[in-house]
Formats: C-alpha cells, sequence, structure tokens
C-alpha cells in the first residue's frame, strides 16, 4: 500500500509542472499568497481529478447522469481515492432545503420517529385505543334504556355469507319501510340481532362474524321509526378521553414522515414550509405620500392609470395625498386594497395579475412583488398536520423541528437511554453525535427550519463540513478550501480534533488555510509561491510542520488612525424575532466587529444598520431579511453606501477580470483608435468575442470546440479558425505596436495597462489593482476560475472604482483566503480609504484587523 498521493506534472493555471508527494491519513495544509496557485492544486488538479476518474470507474448508466469534471492538465496521479470538496460558496437557490436537510438530520428524524414513536392524542397525550361498536353507538346515536334496538344487514349478504344457517325471524321490507314485520324472504332487510343499551358491551362479540366481513349494518329504533346506517370500521383508534373527536390514522408508513411525499407534506404549501405572500414593503414606499408615488404598485404599467382614479377617491374622502403613507390610517387601507369608485384596489390587481400568470412577464413581475413567508398551517416544518400524533419522549417531530441545534442537541443529549432497543439507541447517538459536532464548531445558533440559500457561505461551509465530519467510511480523501472562515480559536481547536477523528479512520484530510493555528497543528505543510500568478505556481517548501512564532514587523506598523470619536449609534435591534441590544459605529474611521458565531454580527450591521442606510440613500432596501430597531442617532448624511459580504455566489460562467473590473472597454477603445482599426470601421463589438460581430463564427467565441460523445468524455478541441483566441483572425491580430488584441487580453494587465493612456477613473482603478496584488492577472481570465482571496479582491475593486469620499462601507470575512502579507496591503489600502472621510465597518475575526480600528465591537 502506497504511503504518499502522488502527484506528477500538474499544470494547471499558473502550475509549473509540479511534482508533489502528499502523505496519506495525515493532515497537510497548503498556504502561500493568494493566486500562487494553492486552489489550482489542490481543488483543480487533485480534486477535479481525482473526481473524474473515480466517476470513470462508475458503470456507463451512472456516469451519463453524473455531472463529470473536464480532464485536467497532469501527468499522473495516484492513488485516485474516492474524493470530497468543501466550496467556497453557498450554491443553493431553491425554497424547499433547510438546515436540518444539510445535516442529514430530516432522514435520520424521519426514521426514528418511524421506528420508534408512539400515536398519542395531540391534546390529551394518551394513546389511542380500539374503537368497539359501544363507543361507536354511545357516540352517535341516541339510546334509550328501554327500547329494543334491531340490527339488520341486506338479504343478499345473508345468503352470500350466511346461506347455511337459519332464517331470521324478522324483517323489512326496505329502507324506506317504518314497521318490522314477521320474516319474508322477498323482504330486503334481515335481521341478525336485537339488543338495549345495558347490554351494548356483549354487542362487539355478537356481531363480530358481520364486522369482520365489512358487511353494511343497518339499526332501527321502534321509537323513532327510523333506519339508520351503521358507519362503523374495524381497525379504527381514537382518544380514550371521552368527547374528544381526534383518532388514529391508522397504519404507520415512512412516507407519512417525509415532506417530499404527498403522504407526509403540509396540504397549503406543499412540503416547501413557505408560501409566497404579496409584499407591502414592495407594493408601497410608506416614507413617501401617494402624491409623490408612494403607492409602487401603480407604477407598473397595466395599473398606471388607476393613480389618478385613487388620488379622487381620496380628495372625495379627505384624505391626504401629501402626508407619508405610515401616518394615513385604516380608511386609507381599505381604500387601497378593496378599490372604490373607479379605482379597483390591490385585491382586484392581485387577481388580474393571477388570471395572467401564463404569460411570463407578469410571472416575473408578480414573484418580485411576492416574499416568502412562513406555512401558517405546518409553521415551516413541511410536514402535514397527520404527524403532530406521533410522539417520541413526549416531543412530536414537529415541535422538534422547530428549535434551534443548540437547543435540539440539548434535548435529545438528555434522553434517558436505559431500556432503550439496540437500534433506537444507535440512532439517538448518532443524531447526538451529529448535533454536538454542530455545536462545538459554531452553529448551535442555527434554526432546523433555516432555509440553505439564506445562509452565509461560512455557514453552509460549516454545515457540508458537518456532514463530512459524520463520514464512517475509510480510505477517502477530503480537501476543505479555508474551513476556518468566521471561526474563533476555541471552534478553531474542535475542527481540528474533527478532522483527527476523521484521519484516525484512515481518511486524508487536505486544507488550504492561512490560519495560524492549522499551520502550527498540521502533520505537513505546502508552500506555494514565490508570487501570485505567473510569479507563482511552484512549491517553494514542504515537509513536517513545526510550531514558530508568527513574524509581526509588519503587523506592529499598523496602528489606527486617529480621528475624533464622533459615533452612529443604533438601539434595540431586532432581526428573526430575536433581539440584539445596541450598537455602535465610529464615524470617519474604521469599526471592527467579532464575536462567536451566531452571535449576531451580520444580522446587526448588514441586515440592520447597512439596509437602513442603503434606504435612506436609494429608497430600496437591500435583497436581505431587514432587521428593525427602536432609535438610531448620528447618522450623517452619506454619499454612497457599499456593501461586500462573504458571498462569491456572485459570478456568472462569462464573468471575467476584464468585465469585473470595467477594463475591457477601456483597452477596446485604446486599439479602436488606431488607424487601422478607424480605416477598417471597426466597433466595440468587433474587439469582443461576446458579440457576433467580433466573435469567431465556428467556435461562437469559446475557443475550443466541444464533441460530445453520448457514453464517453466530452472531446475538446482548440478551434483550429481562431487557434483558441475567441476572436476573428483578422481583429485578433490588430497591433498597436506593442501588442496585439489577443495579447492584450491574455497578458497580465501590469504589461498592458503601462502601455495604454489611462483616464483619471481608470487609473485610480490601476493603482488599486497593484494595491491588492491583482495585476498578475489577465482581462480574459474567467472570475470562476480565480481562488477565493482574489474573487473577494475583485469583488472589493469592482465596488471602488468610484472616487469614494463621505461614504459607508461594509466588509464580511475580508481575510478570506488572504495570506499575511496580503492582508497588510489591504489594511493599509483600508487605511487611506480614511482620507476622504469614509467610514468602514469590518466584520472579520482576524487580529490584523483590530490593530487598525479605532473602535472594537465584540459581539457575545
Amino acid at each position: 500500500m502506497a504511503d504518499f498521493i502522488k502527484i506528477r506534472g500538474a499544470r494547471v493555471h499558473n502550475l509549473k509542472n509540479i511534482d508533489l508527494d502528499i502523505p496519506l491519513n495525515k493532515l497537510t495544509c497548503f498556504f502561500g499568497p493568494s493566486g500562487s496557485g494553492k486552489t489550482s492544486l489542490a481543488f483543480h488538479t487533485l480534486y477535479s481529478e481525482s473526481k473524474r476518474r473515480f466517476l470513470n470507474s462508475f458503470p456507463t448508466y451512472l456516469k451519463f447522469f453524473s455531472e463529470r469534471p473536464a480532464p485536467v492538465d497532469v501527468d499522473e496521479i495516484y492513488p485516485v481515492l474516492p474524493v470530497f470538496g468543501l466550496p467556497q460558496i453557498n450554491p443553493v437557490v431553491g425554497a424547499r432545503s433547510n438546515v436540518s436537510d444539510i445535516m442529514h438530520l430530516t432522514e435520520l428524524l424521519q426514521s426514528h420517529f418511524y421506528h420508534n414513536s408512539k400515536e398519542q392524542c395531540p391534546i390529551h397525550h394518551e394513546e389511542f385505543v380500539p374503537l368497539e361498536i359501544q363507543h361507536y353507538l354511545n357516540k352517535n346515536f341516541k339510546l334509550n334504556d328501554e327500547d329494543i334496538y334491531h340490527v339488520f344487514i341486506t338479504s343478499q349478504s345473508f345468503i352470500e355469507f350466511f346461506s347455511d344457517q337459519p332464517f331470521p325471524s324478522r324483517s323489512l321490507k326496505s329502507t324506506r319501510s317504518k314497521k318490522i314485520t314477521d320474516f319474508d324472504e322477498s323482504h330486503k332487510l334481515w335481521e341478525v340481532h336485537r339488543f338495549k343499551k345495558k347490554h351494548l358491551n356483549k354487542l362487539e362479540q355478537k356481531l363480530a362474524p358481520y364486522l369482520d366481513l365489512n358487511i353494511e349494518l343497518y339499526i332501527f329504533s321502534p321509537d323513532s321509526l327510523k333506519l339508520q346506517k351503521i358507519e362503523f370500521q374495524r381497525n379504527k383508534f381514537i382518544c380514550p378521553i371521552e368527547g374528544c373527536i381526534r383518532e388514529s390514522i391508522g397504519q404507520k408508513s415512512p412516507l407519512l414522515f417525509s415532506p417530499y411525499n404527498p403522504l407526509g407534506a403540509c396540504t397549503k404549501c406543499g412540503g416547501f414550509g413557505e408560501v409566497l405572500d404579496y409584499d407591502e414593503d414592495k407594493l408601497i414606499d410608506k416614507n413617501k405620500s401617494v402624491k409623490d408615488g408612494g403607492v409602487s404598485l401603480l407604477n407598473y404599467k397595466r395599473f398606471s392609470g388607476q393613480k389618478e382614479e385613487l388620488i379622487k377617491v381620496l380628495k372625495k374622502k379627505k384624505i391626504s395625498i401629501t402626508k407619508p403613507i405610515a401616518e394615513l390610517g385604516e380608511e386609507f387601507r381599505k381604500i387601497l386594497y378593496e378599490g372604490e369608485g373607479y379605482y379597483g384596489g390591490f385585491n382586484a390587481y392581485f387577481h388580474y395579475l393571477e388570471r395572467k400568470k401564463y404569460k411570463m412577464n407578469v410571472r416575473i413581475f408578480t414573484r418580485n412583488i411576492q416574499k416568502s413567508s412562513t406555512c401558517t398551517d405546518c409553521k415551516g416544518t413541511r410536514l402535514g398536520a397527520m404527524i403532530s400524533q406521533f410522539f417520541y419522549f413526549d416531543c412530536s417531530l414537529n415541535e422538534l423541528m422547530c428549535l434551534s441545534v443548540e437547543s435540539i442537541y440539548e434535548k435529545l443529549k438528555n434522553i434517558k437511554k436505559t431500556g432503550l432497543k439496540r437500534e433506537e439507541k444507535k440512532s439517538l447517538n448518532k443524531m447526538v453525535y451529529i448535533l454536538k459536532v454542530a455545536h462545538d464548531i459554531g452553529l448551535g445558533h442555527l434554526m432546523l427550519l433555516r432555509k440553505t440559500k439564506s445562509l452565509s457561505a461560512g455557514e453552509y461551509q460549516r454545515l457540508l463540513l458537518l456532514k463530512y465530519l459524520s463520514y464512517e467510511g475509510t480510505g477517502a480523501l477530503f480537501v476543505f478550501d479555508e474551513p476556518s472562515l468566521g471561526l474563533n480559536k476555541q471552534e478553531i481547536q474542535t475542527l481540528e480534533k474533527s478532522f483527527r477523528d476523521l484521519i484516525a479512520k484512515k481518511n486524508t484530510v487536505i486544507l488550504i488555510d492561512h490560519n495560524q493555528y492549522f499551520r502550527e497543528n498540521s502533520d505537513y505543510l505546502v508552500e506555494m509561491g514565490p508570487g501570485a500568478g505567473e510569479k507563482g505556481g511552484e512549491i517553494l517548501s514542504q515537509g513536517k510542520a513545526h510550531k514558530k512564532q508568527q513574524s509581526q514587523k509588519e503587523v506592529l506598523k499598523l496602528a489606527p488612525v486617529k480621528s475624533k470619536k464622533k459615533f452612529l449609534e443604533i438601539k434595540e435591534i431586532r432581526v428573526h424575532d430575536k433581539s440584539f441590544g445596541n450598537a455602535k459605529v465610529i464615524l470617519n474611521n474604521i469599526t471592527v466587529v467579532t464575536g462567536r458565531s451566531g452571535s449576531g454580527k451580520s444580522a446587526v450591521y448588514l441586515n440592520t444598520l447597512a439596509n437602513y442606510l442603503y434606504y435612506q440613500n436609494y429608497e430600496s432596501y437591500l435583497n436581505l431579511p431587514k432587521g428593525s430597531f427602536k432609535k438610531i442617532s448620528g447618522v450623517p448624511q452619506f454619499n454612497d453606501v457599499i456593501i461586500v459580504d462573504s458571498n462569491l455566489n456572485r459570478f456568472t460562467s462569462r464573468s471575467t477580470v476584464g468585465s469585473m473590473t470595467g477594463l475591457f472597454p477601456v483597452v477596446r477603445k485604446h486599439f479602436l483608435k488606431l488607424t487601422q482599426a478607424k480605416s477598417m470601421g471597426l466597433k466595440d463589438g468587433h474587439l469582443s468575442y461576446n458579440s457576433q460581430l467580433g466573435q469567431c463564427p465556428k467556435c461562437e467565441g469559446k475557443g475550443e470546440l466541444i464533441i460530445e460523445m453520448q457514453f464517453l468524455e466530452d472531446v475538446k478541441l482548440t478551434c483550429e479558425d481562431c487557434q483558441g483566441k475567441k476572436l476573428k483572425p483578422i481583429y485578433a491580430e490588430i497591433t498597436d505596436g506593442n501588442m496585439t488584441v489577443d495579447e492584450s487580453y491574455s497578458l497580465p494587465l501590469s504589461k498592458v495597462l503601462d502601455n495604454i493612456q489611462l483616464t483619471p477613473k481608470f487609473q485610480r482603478v490601476y493603482e488599486y489593482l497593484k494595491i491588492l496584488n491583482l495585476d498578475y492577472l489577465s482581462l480574459n481570465r474567467q472570475v470562476n476560475s480565480l481562488s477565493g482571496g482574489e474573487k473577494q479582491r475583485i469583488y472589493l475593486l469592482s465596488k471602488l472604482q468610484k472616487n469614494l469620499s463621505n461614504s459607508f462601507l461594509l466588509f464580511e470575512n475580508l481575510s478570506f483566503g488572504l495570506s499575511e502579507k496580503e492582508l497588510v496591503k489591504t489594511a493599509e489600502f483600508l487605511q487611506s480609504l480614511l482620507d476622504q472621510n469614509n467610514t468602514i465597518v469590518i466584520i472579520d475575526q482576524h487580529p490584523l484587523f483590530q490593530s487598525i480600528a479605532a473602535y472594537h465591537y465584540k459581539m457575545e
């Protein structure tokens, strides 16, 4: 058995024909400058190729439905292990998936309840008892003590099932008859039994032969002269408490516990846990008056003529059209929704939109004015009402699903296991283990029902990490990118212990992480460098890790910029029905926010403060859950509000460095000014491979041709017409004497922009590129191929192209993917922004940012 994973001849992106041996069953940590090739080696080479070869070992019918990575430029990888990777983004956009699903807790709870729960009355918590016929008759018929009651069956049933028995002595001519006669064979109903109320307890035994055969029974009372059908079912269970109408659902099925099946899903929301309602914040702007366009829905072209009709009605009713809508009363709301006169009202408009939903533009518009809200029937659990009758230690599945990770962990942990069955105990222990790891790595605050799409990249990463950490197999490879993102020291130590548990099961763990703790406690270190881009792609050192004191020379140079201590303060904050107290921001300086996972850092500063400031500037809210507060003070008039969060899932497959930075048009204009371009009458589109004017017609601007092989891997060939340049050759070869159009797109920006005359705006962008150490990238480099640190800084740069002054800037997890040297440069860059009186908030755990902060707010 090999002791190492051998990588030979890796040449992906900027890797320079690298050879590397990674020890098996060990913890290996890659580090180095952003863009040095860490992600290219660990993910784009080892992970992608291992996954591709592993999937190729599957039968054809499985490979056909699997999304396989393309082959990578590497000579050899051996051995090839089953591989699991941790992405840098939260790719989930669906509305059904929640935290419990990602943790694999949903299916464990469903299975556990199916096998171990007991059905009880949800009101009285009593187990259901069999329904006997005497209970049924007492409940549904008014029986008198002295009357004699006669039980009949049809003559056809008697002849079919009891032909060997003597004929009865009485009969009824038909169901409409009011008199019992002596037996007549031609009558439709034949008597089989008669009883008094005091003998009801013997009735079950007497009627058993008929009930067992599900024969229709009828009861006749001489007192009321009325024949009634007995709608009694055998094997029916009811609550033993008199007067309670709750009944058992019958045979238990695993499908009852699944929201993905019609039998178990909530009928109102269809198993989504949410329903779509019209969002009043999108229908009206309460801070505006009706005259100033406060009724936003009436700005829709179809309803625009109704604004004048509404104003006429309001004037007639003497309701102000100049006051903010928030100050108008209930009479206004009634008119707004129900309509009056020639004004139709919101309810009529909603009905119109529902009728027109077959049109694509109407569906898009309708969805834009709606919001998701928790289903009132299932409370977000996605489960039907019947499931609430199954209990395990006095808890229903619905009740458990409404808890947080921390709360359900405490509840399941404290269940006494004495007397439990072996499989029941095993199932319970597995759930407790998963919840304990989740709690220890800072996920205890998450509600099980929280939608996956609402999670931050860091929270989603840790949920996936949790799934991998509970892996019980052996001989697998795990590749994690920045797993320490957003964690404090204690949570990082817990994470390292979980990695050790994986390694103890003979698995191999690879990290890409700059965290000092991981670098000191890994079994093997690989340092990439020396620089980024063309200056990187090499292995500088490799070997066993050894503890060393972090160099503080550059960090010690950093200190807070002194300024007057003026504060913006926000009080009594609430987000997601949770209170967070008060918060402060120092104006015209840097505020750093730290705290354990789930302490509410983003909820307070992003969802509440930044959302409010954004509305003040642009009269619209960010696409985030909106926080509320009681009072805000010290708010200046900001020129701009810029948010750079940790979401890396904001780029499309066609996003490039040139399109994100706005430098593509600058370079094109440079070439369009040339005499050759003018004589050819060229426009911007002629130099763009996204335009039909300039793209190679054969490969459609892709630079390669893809030949689809139905049962084999697709074959990619370089386009022969454009030689992979994506543009028509006649345009790609236009030159200014220093470089061609194609070279300007593919060379590092440092070599391109030095030869182009830049406007002050783009000269500033170029300076930012150099400060952020991104000038080694090329214009046509796809953003999705960049490392996490590069993506973060490119997005930061795209937001800072304006000449910022007196603006509010919020950065989340800014240290993601950056080495210490790059962090120092970033910190210096942020301090330079203070010269223009900008106010900066940084939500990040890295201690370096605390050294430049004029105010440090720690959330508990």
